[in-house]
């Protein structure tokens, strides 16, 4: 799964191999809800639900996050 980010959102892609008639998924940041940084099996990632109302859930990288745009959207965000 390559996950890439622009100002706007998230794209959601997989490798080109899986992605015959299957385009990359964009997410506007501003469909995310209740994103929160947490610990899961000792990695950082933040868990966020999409849409309203919610029509999925992810579990994604932290650093996708915390190095984009996306920090606008954590509800907890890591203080530097």
């Amino acid at each position: 799964l390559n996950i890439t980010t622009n100002d706007t959102g998230l794209f959601l892609e997989t490798l080109a191999i899986f992605s015959i008639n299957h385009p990359r998924l964009f997410i506007p940041w501003s469909e995310f809800r209740d994103a929160q940084v947490n610990s899961f099996f000792f990695r950082r990632q933040v868990y966020a639900k999409v849409g309203f109302p919610t029509v999925a859930t992810l579990r994604l990288p932290a650093a996708v996050f915390e190095e984009s745009t996306g920090r606008r959207v954590l509800t907890n965000p890591v203080q530097s």
